[in-house]
Formats: structure tokens, C-alpha cells, sequence
């Protein structure tokens, strides 16, 4: 596709990454080799197509009316996927830096590991600053309602972080908020310290 081919045009031209290596696959798969800050990453994207999922529009960031429309009428994404490294936050960063330097006109990113989307205004913003994005940028906590008003609260994102995902299995209406923000809080300190915290060692969650 014509897009792919002027996106490794704009990678190779980036210089805040350097190309080591380039290979096409036949599916239409396309993996490079980049050198970013002295370690090296292996990336694979690809074009598809997508359908964003309504909910993902809904927590994290503000989306107006427009970009609403927008991002539910896509119909064609690149897919980029990569295994982050032990700075979970620098990996992120570079997968935004790689997204918007493949789609310069970009309407915004799904962040599938995060089950959430990404506008662009922000995507583009936090992938030119020198400041790597927060923690709480590479998770999100859903909450889920069951029978007799429990509520099961549960993060995505951790996972490609080396991580175990979180979860509070018998919250309930009163108290779901505080675990919600216990979670999150527990999340980012994980990712801070770049998993050099057992999770089930460090901390004990319960009622």
C-alpha cells in the first residue's frame, strides 16, 4: 500500500530513531529494526481495517462531537505493534512518535492494550514533547456492575508492561470508587518503577 511505503519514507527520514533493518512480508506485514535512545526495538505495522468500538470514547479524554463522528466512521488503521523494553513509559513514547511520524494526518489513536482512544491533539502534543508520558497514560481501570449491586473493577494496559493486570473481584456501589482510585494509584506506582516490584510481594489487596 501507498501509505506504508511513504511511512517508511518518513521513519527512515525521522531522526530521532534510526532504521537498522527493513523486511516485507508477503501478508502485507512490514517489520523494522529501530534504534532509539541506544536500545534497540523491533516494530511491525500493518493496514487493515478497524471498527472503534463506542466505550472507548468514553473515559480518559474528552472527545467533541466531530471527532466522535470521525473516529466511529474509520473504516482503515495502521496497526502498529512492538514489545515494550524495560522503561514502559519510553516504549509508549516511541510507539507515538512512530504513529505520528507514519500518519502525519492521523485523526487519532486506538490504544488497544488500553482498551481506550487517543485524540489527536493530545497523540501529537505528548509524541513531540521531550517528556515522557505518565503512567496513567498506559492503563486504564474499567468497572463493571454485576448482581446485588457488586461491582468487579479491573485494569487493562499492565500486560505489555511485563505486568499482571489488577482486579478487585466484591467492590460494591459504596466503596467502588476508592478501589478504583487504590488501583490506579497501585498501577502507576508498578509502571514507575518499571517492574521491579512483584505486585503480589509488595502488596496485599482485600476486604
Amino acid at each position: 500500500e501507498e501509505i506504508l511505503k511513504k511511512g517508511i519514507d518518513r521513519l527512515k527520514a525521522n531522526k530521532e530513531f534510526s532504521i537498522i533493518e527493513t523486511n516485507y512480508d508477503v501478508k502485507g506485514y512490514i517489520e523494522v529494526q529501530i534504534e532509539y535512545d541506544k536500545k534497540r526495538y523491533e516494530v511491525g505495522f500493518y493496514l487493515g481495517d478497524i471498527c472503534v468500538p463506542e466505550y472507548y470514547l468514553t473515559h480518559h479524554f474528552f472527545f467533541d462531537r466531530e471527532e466522535k463522528e470521525s473516529l466511529l466512521n474509520a473504516k482503515k488503521a495502521v496497526t502498529i505493534f512492538m514489545e515494550f523494553g524495560n522503561d514502559s513509559k519510553k516504549s509508549f513514547h516511541l510507539q507515538l512518535k512512530i504513529a505520528t511520524t507514519l500518519v502525519p494526518d492521523l485523526i487519532g489513536v486506538m490504544d488497544e492494550s488500553g482498551e481506550k482512544m487517543m485524540p489527536k491533539k493530545w497523540v501529537l502534543m505528548t509524541a513531540e514533547s521531550k517528556t515522557l508520558p505518565s503512567a496513567r497514560d498506559l492503563f486504564t481501570v474499567q468497572a463493571v456492575q454485576g448482581k446485588h449491586n457488586k461491582v468487579w473493577l479491573h485494569t487493562h494496559g499492565l500486560c505489555r508492561c511485563h505486568l499482571t493486570e489488577l482486579e478487585i473481584l466484591d467492590s460494591d456501589q459504596e466503596h467502588f470508587e476508592q478501589h478504583y482510585n487504590l488501583l490506579s494509584t497501585y498501577a502507576m506506582y508498578l509502571i514507575d518503577k518499571n517492574g521491579s516490584v512483584n505486585p503480589f510481594e509488595s502488596a496485599y489487596i482485600g476486604r
